[in-house]
């Protein structure tokens, strides 16, 4: 790319839709994350108890999901415009999977079945929570579900500017570079096994054309 393809409006917009849509899958891959590691469901029982119980036992696939997406976002720097469209559609699909997961959470029923989970994994807290359970959900499925909802939109972008990015990294830059350094290494090979083939006639190999020739007019 020539320096005035790098500084065209339209190079500009590719740069500004280039992270924005980074920003947005970094921000919905992280914000989901951030919920695996705070209660999404409470309950509160007789005696003053509170119990609990954490995404990986009300919403599994928040985890899931979320670290799809931390790797997607590494992964749309590294491949080509093509690729990232596809990878921008998968996006799309994730985040709003991520939605429809913490959707079915506004059902009670729901909530109930993860305190019953939760209570088969801590059987000390079940025999003290005592029998009437009124959950109640916390923060974290709404944070979670705007972690779908940015990481929806962050793909909707990648896959509808990705042919305004700019190439696959500095990485692919490397390697075309060292590609194209290859012929002048046959060269100098070449010249070489020119040398060698000129001292095996008699001749001296380090002579140019211009001394052979005036040589061979003084002669």
């Amino acid at each position: 790319m020539t320096t005035t393809e790098t500084n065209s409006p339209q190079a500009a917009r590719g740069r500004v839709y280039q992270r924005a849509s980074m920003l947005l899958v970094l921000a919905g891959a992280l914000a989901g994350l951030v919920t695996t590691l705070l209660p999404w469901v409470t309950a509160h029982a007789d005696g003053g108890q509170q119990l609990s119980a954490s995404a990986d036992v009300a919403n599994p696939a928040t985890l899931a999901l979320s670290l799809a997406g931390l790797a997607s976002a590494a992964a749309l720097w590294l491949i080509g415009r093509w690729p990232r469209i596809v990878l921008g559609v998968l996006l799309v699909l994730i985040g709003i999977a991520g939605v429809v997961t913490v959707a079915t959470m506004a059902d009670a029923q729901v909530l109930q079945r993860a305190l019953e989970r939760q209570l088969q994994l801590d059987p000390a807290g079940a025999l003290n929570s005592g029998a009437d359970l009124m959950p109640a959900r916390t923060f974290a499925p709404w944070l979670a579900m705007l972690g779908g909802v940015l990481l929806a939109i962050g793909g909707a972008l990648t896959a509808a500017t990705a042919q305004l990015w700019k190439g696959g990294g500095r990485r692919y830059a490397v390697a075309g570079g060292g590609a194209a350094s290859e012929p002048a290494a046959q060269t100098k090979a070449d010249v070489r096994v020119d040398q060698w083939d000129a001292l095996s006639a008699g001749e001296d190999p380090t002579l140019d054309d211009e001394d052979v020739s005036s040589r061979e007019n003084s002669q």
